[in-house]
């Protein structure tokens, strides 16, 4: 395994231009290294320095560290849902709990569902590739089912499914079917494309995993869920770009797919057209302006919290004035409640856990495993930037929740099982792996003690 690894990685400059930048700050290379043996007997990276500021390369740190980030990302989830949602929940005749409990539920099963995936994965992960092509023609067989009669429409996007009084969202399990299915449709095309000679040649060779982005995209947009959309394209230019899609056509298409998405499906809709106006005109009229009510609750709540917050459920927006508080605007509250503080660390946290995860998957000797992690990156850390941009009038309205805190069943669940598979994968890491040996050649000691 390690040597067609350091074969993939001195044929492909994109790899290796990556691997070097791990070796400039940790002293190790798996090119350099070879099939040396490494620490403690172990084949590949020749010995690694996390002494002083190098441990944060350390992929013990980050496996521990995002683990760490996601659960705390998800209680505060709860707690702010419960926060931003209660007010309107009694005035509507509700118990102050109800949403709060529900989003508890949503997170203990996503846990106990990602807890499972962390063993399935890292055990079995030969299964999970082999499945996903069927998790996703799943995906998409349900997709289109929100476009007959079973799809419910949400504030102008028809993206949910309502089957025996259950509603939820297909895109998601297609976002987490898409990190899984487009990293081996990639490997493929970049074996085919070795023999090719020209660009378009090489470029051609990837065309099951563009059918694949294709087809996911117009089942997304068809629902008009444009945010979705931008999720889903964002996984498969990570999956391209990683899988050695040639680099002259990628920006190529992506300038043009981007001018294409600008004119055709945002200036060319009335609606999005206001949203994007109402953003960057400033809403001069306030907001009374078309497209610019949320906007502005948005801003009032945020400015309002100052440098500490008003108190945690001391939000005054969430009385019926902040449409979707507890939903896309979450972030708003937060800012409102915890203040200036609080809305840092939550970037902050959601910076650590995108750190962490690039570092262990470019530590990663398993090419599958690595391009899953960052698919997973991309689509949790795009989706974050979109959402506090939002908020924050930096970009217009889009619609897309904030992950693991905004309230949701079908997007907090998916994320978990997201999550799980990404720890699972990481525990195949050399170093990831041979720490959790001995933390428990550790624990079985201590029961003999």
């Amino acid at each position: 395994m390690m040597a067609r690894y350091s074969k993939k990685l001195k044929s492909d400059p994109q790899l290796r231009g990556l691997d070097k930048a791990v070796e400039l700050v940790t002293q190790g290379s798996y090119i350099e290294g070879g099939p040396a043996e490494g620490r403690a007997g172990r084949p590949g990276r020749k010995n690694a320095d996390y002494s002083g500021w190098r441990s944060i390369f350390n992929p013990v740190f980050c496996y521990n560290g995002m683990i760490l980030v996601a659960g705390a990302l998800t209680v505060l989830g709860i707690i702010m849902v419960f926060s931003s949602s209660s007010v309107n929940l009694v005035s509507a005749g509700f118990s102050s709990w109800r949403d709060a409990s529900r989003q508890l539920l949503f997170a203990v099963i996503g846990l106990l569902a990602g807890v499972g995936l962390v063993h399935f994965s890292d055990a079995v992960s030969n299964l999970i590739r082999y499945t996903s092509l069927f998790i996703l023609l799943g995906s998409w067989v349900l997709q289109a089912l929100t476009l007959t009669s079973l799809g419910k429409t949400v504030n102008g996007n028809t993206g949910w499914l309502v089957i025996a009084g259950t509603q939820f969202q297909p895109a998601e399990i297609m976002k987490l079917a898409l990190c899984l299915w487009m990293p081996l449709t990639v490997a493929s095309a970049s074996r085919r494309a070795e023999g090719k000679t020209t660009l378009v040649q090489r470029a051609l060779a990837y065309w099951p995993a563009l059918v694949t982005f294709l087809i996911s995209f117009i089942l997304v947009f068809a629902g008009k869920d444009l945010g979705t959309g931008l999720i889903i394209a964002v996984i498969a230019l990570v999956a391209l770009y990683v899988g050695g899609f040639p680099l002259g056509l990628f920006f190529g298409g992506l300038i043009i797919a981007g001018g294409a998405v600008s004119y055709f499906f945002v200036l060319g809709n009335e609606n999005r057209r206001k949203r994007l106006l109402a953003v960057y005109s400033g809403c001069p009229g306030g907001p009374s302006q078309d497209g610019c009510y949320q906007i502005v609750h948005g801003k009032y709540a945020l400015s309002s919290g100052g440098l500490t917050g008003l108190g945690l459920g001391a939000s005054r927006e969430k009385w019926n004035y902040l449409p979707e508080a507890k939903n896309d605007f979450i972030f708003a509250i937060i800012g409102e409640e915890l203040g200036y503080i609080g809305a840092v660390f939550v970037i902050l946290l959601f910076l650590i856990l995108a750190w962490c995860m690039v570092n262990i998957a470019l530590r990663s000797n398993d090419t599958y495993s690595q391009t899953v992690i960052l698919c997973v990156t991309g689509w949790i850390i795009f989706q974050e930037f979109v959402n506090i941009g939002v908020v924050t009038s930096v970009l217009p309205v889009i619609g897309l929740p904030l992950p693991f805190i905004s309230a949701g069943g079908s997007a907090l669940i998916i994320t978990l099982m997201a999550m799980g598979i990404v720890i699972g994968l990481s525990r195949r890491q050399e170093e990831i792996r041979a720490s959790l040996g001995r933390d428990k050649k550790r624990r079985k000691k201590t029961k003999r003690v």
